[in-house]
């Protein structure tokens, strides 16, 4: 199949408090899902439906997180909440019990590679902590990440029709300063939420999965309203820092994901 050239979004996640109200005239479906057209979609900007929604054709899925991990959390509970974060999208009950179109399989080689780039040669879903928080190859006129952002996620997709052809994921390892700089220290938080100045790693690799497989910030009918559909979703685009909520997907990250992956039977080859 021949492609054109891949373009590529950027989705922003940000767990600063928000000052903004944005009020979504359709009610009728609250998340988003990214599209060609869509841009990158950076707090509260409005979710764009014109063009082609992003998928992946095959929902077997692999990612491998850098091999230098991150100064806030040794190895293994770096996997371990990467894992839960993927899987948290996989075991979604669909309706009937079912569960999404969607396997995970983590690479049991390192990435070695600490920035989001597309290789036509083959690609690596890569997951890296980044200290200084800024694209390592940047042009000097281009300015680093967010401050305010945990994470950001780089979709890349065929502009013809949507289909995703590599997803990278890249994490704040700065220490965080309040009202400056979001970063660590990162922890897999208990479910009590938490402590001093952690944030749940758990949480944001949770939220950042969910960009990863083509889901953008999900449409509030009025961000003031805590009991809102979209305000009490993983895809929401803020949370608070000591939150765990944001591992366990809502009524509307579930509809997403059992939408855009439907249950069926799954080629794993």
């Amino acid at each position: 199949m021949s492609r054109r050239s891949p373009h590529a979004l950027w989705l922003v996640t940000s767990f600063a408090l928000a000052l903004l109200v944005f009020i979504c005239t359709n009610d009728a479906s609250a998340y988003c899902r990214m599209t060609t057209e869509g841009g990158a979609q950076v707090g509260t900007q409005p979710c764009i439906e014109e063009g082609s929604p992003l998928v992946w054709r095959n929902g077997c899925l692999s990612y491998a997180i850098d091999w230098r991990g991150s100064v806030w959390m040794e190895d293994d509970a770096i996997e371990n909440a990467v894992n839960a974060g993927f899987s948290a999208w996989e075991t979604a009950e669909c309706p009937g019990g079912s569960t999404p179109n969607l396997v995970f399989k983590p690479s049991m080689t390192p990435s070695t590679c600490k920035r989001a780039e597309f290789n036509t040669a083959g690609n690596v879903n890569t997951i890296a902590f980044l200290d200084p928080w800024e694209d390592p190859c940047r042009d000097g006129d281009e300015p680093p990440y967010d401050p305010s952002a945990f994470a950001v996620t780089k979709v890349w997709f065929n502009p013809s029709n949507g289909e995703i052809l590599d997803a990278d994921m890249m994490v704040n390892d700065l220490q965080f300063i309040p009202g400056e700089q979001a970063g660590g220290p990162y922890a897999d938080c208990p479910e009590t939420g938490c402590v001093g100045a952690d944030a749940d790693l758990r949480g944001i690799v949770t939220h950042e999965a969910g960009h990863f497989i083509g889901i953008g910030h999900c449409n509030p009918i009025d961000e003031r309203d805590p009991n809102d559909p979209c305000v009490v979703a993983t895809m929401y685009w803020r949370a608070d820092r000591n939150a765990v909520e944001k591992r366990t997907l809502a009524a509307d990250d579930i509809n997403a994901v059992c939408d855009i992956y439907p249950p069926g039977e799954l080629d794993q080859s």
